[in-house]
Parts: structure tokens; sequence; C-alpha cells
């Protein structure tokens, strides 16, 4: 932990690993004079680390078999929030 520019200002990073998962947490630091007096303060926000990767419930496409010209719809589910498709979606073997 280093201190910074202001005196009394103490700042630590910490580096996300995988498996990390929390949810919720709470942060708390600890400070420890030259005497061993120890001081404990918890912040008011909590942490989640998600390090996991999105769940899918289900995925459909309709019509099964398409020829040039046809419209696919390709719907999924997933019980994870705030999802972004990742590019390209669909690929074949």
């Amino acid at each position: 932990m280093t201190e910074t520019a202001t005196p009394g200002t103490y700042t630590r990073s910490y580096t996300v690993a995988a498996g990390d998962d929390v949810k919720d947490a709470t942060v708390r630091g600890y400070l420890q004079d030259a005497a061993g007096n120890v001081e404990s303060l918890a912040a008011i926000e909590k942490v989640t680390i998600d390090t996991g990767p999105p769940v899918f419930s289900s995925l459909t496409i309709q019509p099964e078999i398409a020829k040039a010209g046809d419209n696919l719809t390709i719907t999924f589910v997933s019980r994870s929030a705030s999802l972004r498709i990742k590019s390209p979606w669909m690929s074949s073997n």
C-alpha cells in the first residue's frame, strides 16, 4: 500500500483473477499506527465480482431449414442480464 500525494490518503489496487467471484461483498479497510492501535471501517458500497460466463436458458431457430431469401429468427434466453452479442454470433460446423 502506498501513501498518495495527500498525507493520510492511502490507495491500493487489486487485480481480479479468474474465480474471484463474490456478490455484494463488504470491503473493509484497516489502519494501524506505530503504537499498535488498529481501526477498521467498512465501505458503504458493496462489491460484486463476476468472472464467470453467461448461462443460456434456451436457444431456438425458426425455420430449421432455410433457403435463399428466407429470414431466420434466432432467439436465445439467458439468466444473465446486460449482455452483448459477441460477433460473429452465428457460425456453421
